[in-house]
């Protein structure tokens, strides 16, 4: 085995357990003999399967579970940027839907006093513009 290949984290754990096959045992020992890093990961698992009196199952079952956990974490997390995207997107398009709405409405209710003022120069005498007929005086 070659000191630039890391080892998988499962075999540490299972060389820590105790649950490493013979043929395998003798070249994980020598790459933790050789490799720093990967002897404290070995002693840090060791203490850790005594003190919570755990095995390498559990603990990769634990690693699992918790890996799970924040794959949907981050999969929430992208659902929910999506959604605030897409309200974001709603909320301008209504907002432009608005204006535009009341720009129109505006500009019409400009033009229909214009109008009215033109009747009431050119038609002499009290009107109900409502209905459009003359009022008795």
């Amino acid at each position: 085995m070659k000191l630039q290949e890391k080892l998988p984290f499962e075999k540490l754990m299972a060389y820590a357990d105790g649950s490493l096959p013979a043929e395998e045992l003798v070249l994980v020992e020598v790459y933790i003999n050789e490799d720093r890093e990967a002897h404290e990961l070995v002693d840090g698992l060791k203490a850790i399967y005594k003190q919570e009196q755990l095995d390498c199952l559990s603990v990769s079952q634990e690693f699992h579970d918790v890996e799970r956990g924040i794959e949907k974490k981050i999969h929430l997390h992208a659902n929910f940027s999506n959604h605030l995207i897409e309200l974001n997107r709603q909320l301008r398009a209504a907002a432009a839907v608005f204006v535009l709405v009341f720009s129109c409405s505006f500009l019409m209710g400009a033009a229909s006093y214009e109008q009215v003022d033109q009747v009431q120069k050119e038609q002499p005498g009290p009107y109900d513009l409502a209905l459009g007929s003359k009022v008795a005086p």
